[in-house]
């Protein structure tokens, strides 16, 4: 990425602590065993039901198992057009010869967990809801471009856009929550949040709602009779545990199967537990340090707008030790505002190296050749010194700012810095 921007530090994988006895039996063959409920740890509660207003990883998890889609993606996810997905709420769906609308039939087994049927007209009320400007759905423009949705008949609903796009297919079937129109016809758009339906969700998934114990719980439950046939855990139930060390204990205790985001610590007490494995994958997170260009730092007016002095304060950095003190093997320096778990992620890049020889000629071309009694660069009467914040919340942030801190302490911006021997990694996955 442009370090006229910000200086990207570090991009992550995430590890998950999977319990080795989750996989519980399937309940159709009529058990009722520990292992046939998932319960998982999770750091934060959902912020709501609703599929248009849901805008955190929590609420998502939970209404992509209470409501379909149209259809969606076979993993590994590698799609191109409509290849790659399989039918979910829609049994099959039919291209115009201009590729300008696709008519999808609805699965006519499907039923809403009251016993409604589905039928077409649900698919055309939940595009209007999600793009009713009232709403303000926050996926909104995930529809950009789409014309409308309009009812063929019963079991046939048809969406149009003014062009063709590679991404027409996508765009709709798997962004799209298909939500009960007789539901939800006669709430106020404005007060969706507030409705009924948002603290007792109804939709046509393989799971039901439960109950929601807000900070504390949530249960769904297997849709005994649906269509698409009975899931093989009875119930999915997350636990809060915002402390992450009390999220690890629950798994090791055996109190929950799965956590997400894992901390080094527990990472590496993992490795050593019999009943307890780690799942690594690649993570869409990436971490950076961002430049406040019109802020007036120590007397210094607005000086990070000089992009001399940003790539400076970046060649003085040794990024690989920032990132392999912080976090062992579980990050990677960043090589932009991409993660490396994307397809398109260029590896090849050129970076700003660690140089701390070319960060003190650059330095002192900028003028910043004075120092202070002790030992820091300043220019005219004012030092080379500004703060970071970082929230409480987040251990690994606090402690890569330590660690920047010390690798610019040590080399003041111009001599050869290496990272403190902090050996603990610390801080796998989200932060």
């Amino acid at each position: 990425m442009p370090i006229t921007m910000r200086l990207t530090v570090l991009a992550l994988s995430v590890t998950w602590l999977v319990a080795s006895n989750c996989r519980g039996r399937d309940v159709a063959d009529g058990q009722s065993a520990r292992g046939s409920v998932l319960t998982i740890a999770t750091p934060a509660d959902a912020d709501m039901l609703i599929p248009p207003l849901v805008t955190t990883t929590q609420g998502k998890q939970v209404v992509d198992l209470l409501f379909d889609f149209l259809a969606a993606p076979v993993a590994p996810i590698e799609t191109v057009g409509d290849d790659g997905f399989r039918p979910q709420l829609a049994a099959g769906w039919r291209w115009a010869s201009d590729s300008l609308s696709i008519a999808f039939q609805i699965d006519p087994r499907a039923r809403w967990h009251d016993g409604r049927p589905v039928r077409a007209n649900d698919v055309r009320f939940s595009f209007s809801v999600y793009t009713d400007p009232v709403v303000a759905s926050p996926h909104a423009g995930n529809f950009s471009g789409i014309d409308s949705v309009t009812v063929r008949d019963s079991l046939t609903a048809v969406a149009w856009w003014h062009a063709r796009h590679p991404e027409q297919f996508y765009q709709l079937a798997y962004n799209l929550a298909i939500l009960p129109e007789h539901l939800l016809r006669d709430v106020s758009r404005d007060s969706l949040a507030q409705s009924a339906f948002a603290l007792h969700p109804i939709g046509s998934g393989r799971y039901r709602f439960e109950r929601w114990n807000r900070q504390h719980d949530l249960v769904v439950a297997a849709d005994s009779a649906n269509y698409r046939g009975v899931p093989a855990a009875s119930r999915v139930v997350w636990i809060v545990a915002a402390d992450p060390t009390a999220a690890s204990l629950s798994v090791f205790s055996g109190q929950a199967d799965i956590l997400e985001s894992v901390r080094g610590d527990a990472f590496t007490q993992a490795r050593s537990t019999a009943n307890v494995r780690t799942v690594e994958y690649g993570s869409l997170d990436y971490g950076y340090m961002l430049f406040n260009f019109e802020r007036t730092v120590s007397g210094n007016k607005r000086l990070f707008a000089e992009r001399a002095l940003r790539v400076a304060l970046t060649e003085a950095l040794d990024r690989s030790a920032v990132v392999a003190n912080a976090l062992d093997s579980l990050g990677a320096v960043a090589i932009g505002p991409v993660t490396r778990a994307s397809a398109t992620a260029d590896t090849s890049m050129r970076q700003i190296g660690f140089d701390t020889a070319a960060a003190s000629r650059a330095l002192d071309a900028l003028g910043w050749t004075r120092r202070t009694a002790g030992g820091m660069r300043a220019r005219g009467s004012n030092a080379l010194r500004f703060s970071v914040l970082v929230p409480s919340s987040s251990a690994t942030r606090q402690r890569i700012a330590v660690l920047l801190q010390e690798q610019y302490r040590r080399g003041h911006a111009g001599r050869r810095a290496r990272a403190p021997a902090i050996r603990s990694a610390s801080g796998a996955g989200r932060f």
